[in-house]
């Protein structure tokens, strides 16, 4: 009995023992899973979260991060399996699952059951949650994808082989200069010189990743060769990238960087390796890697096309070129609105007839993440063709980018991470059905420059190095600036105010560096001290129809003047004046940053009889020209339910479609010392966070704005001083 009692318990203490240790391995696996899985290394997660999911298999955190984990594993079949039962088990939905199940079926090209699951995100995640424009292009992203399923395919694609790829990132394909059957390429492998390291170039196991090296394959017997590693004076503990050669095939052009996209171009002679020096020389141009300009190609030792998020462009990276003439490089010229967009433009290749271009952009337009576009440039028009979608299977749901077509035009190689793949991006090459004669024609491309400047009507700005602005010339299209009318707030977008939108996002999506100012304008009859509120939250409605059109919010500034500036008299004697109440009920609109677009802007003006016409819509529209200053007394998410804004005149509202706050000013001059006078009085009355504030035609001025506008506008210089003053 003794016996059998001293038996259990030392079972008991044995198996207490085991619980504990399991348990603690538990924690230690799910702690170093969570580390990986938190510096995006989801094949190392997956591999413990794995391990842990044995030993707790109800821990519903873990079965969402495994879903993930084998998302970005690329498999999707395992992926949608946990996800699938996370939200059909989960009384109260969560949004993210929905997330990546659509992520998952976009993937595996089930375009229709992406879309129902980002919609479901849609519905479950937060208003505010910024991930929700993003999704929103997704949902266009599949909806373009089921049209184009139905695209004649150009070419039958594969991927280069397991010999070739690996689970990391292998990308930029160059052809050998001498040897057609060699390509060098990039990848940030297992084995390469940099370890792994964080991104400030330390060591790091955990968090760290591999920098690229540069290798060659050559095609022997129908296969591709192992993959070699060049020298260990070409590559480096740094990001080694191959970008092209000269145009005699004696150098090698490479980028050198701690990351993708700051670094050196460098050029690298194929000497003897003894005769080499530790470090090659810098390639001289208009380009500028320190700064992000990335992905340049070299078309010949005179014309590079790159990308660049050179301030002034159309958003996002744009493509640009840089020609060399009388042994200078020219400033660099974008390539304009009919290629670039208010997304991400990159990888460019310029074909050999000098005007045929391809290209990737994540632009809603596409299928999936990078599309890669080809574009033709018309020597009789002087303009590119709108960029043509080389449809499946050269794009796919993932990234494509970093297509090149081989010398005689039959292939295209290029990277891609769709789920085909053996992770991260992948080499493929693209045997086209028909031949791409572009290659075929050597010619030397267009003088772009030339162009921009004698036949483009525009002008070269001598501070463009500062500014990359040019000023349009000569005869120039028209578009009238007008604004929408209402009765109330259901009557907003009425068919004719809708048109008037369309025509507006129209423009905007062919020239998206525009900005626009929304303001609103209301009558008399609603209670002074909600109307500026009234009307910016008008405003706000009209942009929302802007944004869900594709309109940038950071493209939209708002604006709430109330009753305070009508353009007509609201009472004719005493009679209420109701055609002046109705043209007081408007959304004004106002367009900017119009610097390098051709268009001639028209505001057009409401027709008001003379003796009906509003004596502070006149003040207000005279006051706002050139430099003006107000008084910011609030900034707040919320009305500023004040007497302040009621009391002092020329109270206004202000905001922008991409934030959460407004601002309230009062008060409009054309001089800082009364707008400051204003300023003081208001402190000593306890609203200390008065401030003064600086406008050129009515848009606010940026501390660095107000500098260099300075030398228009000297009494900026005053408004500069003080506010100096005040920081200390």
């Amino acid at each position: 009995m003794n016996i059998t009692k001293l038996l259990l318990t030392t079972l008991f203490i044995f198996y207490s023992c085991l619980l504990g240790i399991g348990q603690y391995s538990g924690k230690k696996l799910k702690d170093k899973a969570n580390l990986y899985f938190k510096n995006d290394k989801y094949f190392e997660a997956l591999h413990l979260y794995k391990k842990y999911d044995k030993i707790k298999s109800k821990d519903r955190e873990v079965k969402l991060r495994l879903g993930i984990c084998y998302y970005f594993n690329n498999e999707i079949d395992r992926s949608i399996d946990y996800l699938s039962a996370i939200v059909s088990n989960n009384k109260k939905p969560k949004a993210l699952p929905y997330f990546y199940l659509g992520c998952a079926y976009h993937s595996k090209k089930e375009f229709k059951k992406a879309i129902e699951n980002y919609k479901l995100y849609l519905k479950f995640s937060s208003t505010n949650d910024s991930n929700r424009s993003a999704v929103k292009d997704e949902i266009k992203r599949c909806a373009r994808g089921i049209k184009i399923k139905y695209q004649k395919e150009l070419a039958v694609v594969e991927n280069l082989g397991e010999n070739v790829n690996t689970r990391f990132d292998d990308f930029t394909t160059v052809e050998s200069p001498n040897n057609p059957n060699k390509l060098y390429f990039s990848s940030a492998r297992t084995g390469n010189l940099g370890g792994l390291r964080d991104k400030d170039g330390k060591l790091d196991d955990l968090k760290g990743k591999y920098s690229s090296d540069i290798f060659s394959i050559i095609l022997q017997n129908g296969a591709w060769t192992n993959p070699k590693r060049m020298n260990n004076l070409l590559n480096s503990t740094q990001n080694d990238v191959i970008l092209d050669f000269n145009e005699d095939g004696t150098a090698m052009l490479i980028f050198k960087g701690f990351d993708l996209f700051s670094g050196h171009i460098l050029v690298d002679s194929f000497t003897p390796i003894e005769e080499k020096p530790l470090y090659p020389n810098k390639f001289q141009s208009s380009i500028v890697a320190e700064r992000g300009d990335a992905s340049p190609y070299f078309f010949n030792d005179s014309t590079l096309v790159f990308s660049s998020r050179i301030e002034g462009g159309f958003g996002g990276s744009d493509l640009y070129i840089t020609q060399k003439s009388n042994g200078q490089w020219c400033p660099p010229l974008n390539l304009g609105g009919t290629i670039n967009s208010a997304y991400d433009e990159s990888t460019p290749f310029l074909a050999e007839n000098g005007r045929t271009l391809y290209f990737s952009s994540n632009s809603a337009k596409g299928i999936g993440g990078f599309d890669i576009y080809r574009a033709d440039f018309d020597d009789f028009k002087k303009e590119w063709s709108r960029p043509k979608n080389l449809g499946l299977p050269i794009n796919s749901p993932k990234d494509d980018n970093y297509f090149r077509l081989s010398r005689d035009g039959s292939l295209g190689y290029f990277s891609s991470s769709r789920i085909e793949g053996y992770g991260g991006k992948d080499l493929y090459v693209a045997y086209f059905k028909t031949q791409n004669l572009e290659q075929l024609i050597s010619s030397t491309p267009p003088g772009f420059h030339t162009l921009a400047f004698k036949n483009l009507n525009l002008e070269y700005d001598a501070n463009y190095a500062k500014t990359n602005n040019y000023a349009f010339k000569g005869e120039m299209g028209e578009f009238e600036v007008e604004a929408i009318y209402f009765d109330s707030d259901d009557d907003l977008l009425n068919a004719n105010n809708i048109a008037i939108l369309n025509k507006t996002i129209r423009l905007m999506e062919k020239y998206p560096q525009l900005k626009i100012e929304l303001t609103g304008n209301i009558d008399n009859q609603a209670q002074k001290q909600f109307s500026l509120f009234f009307s910016i939250k008008r405003a706000e409605q009209i942009a929302d129809y802007l944004i869900e059109s594709g309109v940038k919010p950071s493209n939209i500034l708002l604006k709430g003047c109330g009753s305070n500036f009508p353009i007509a008299k609201n009472i004719f004697g005493d009679t209420p004046n109701l055609l002046g109440q109705r043209l007081n009920r408007r959304i004004d609109f106002k367009i900017f940053n119009t610097q390098r677009v051709p268009v001639n802007f028209i505001a057009k003006q409401a027709n008001v009889e003379q003796g009906m016409i509003g004596s502070k819509g006149l003040y207000y529209s005279k006051v706002i020209k050139g430099l003006s200053y107000k008084v910011q007394v609030a900034e707040i998410k919320h009305n500023y339910n004040s007497r302040v804004i009621v009391d002092y005149p020329d109270a206004m509202v202000e905001s922008s479609a991409d934030s959460k706050f407004y601002r309230y000013t009062i008060g409009l001059y054309k001089t800082f010392e009364s707008a400051n006078y204003l300023r003081k009085e208001l402190q000593r009355q306890g609203i200390t966070t008065a401030e003064v504030v600086a406008y050129i035609n009515g848009i606010r001025l940026s501390e660095s704005e107000s500098i260099s506008q300075s030398t228009s506008f000297p009494d900026l210089l005053n408004f500069m001083d003080s506010a100096s003053k005040d920081k200390f």
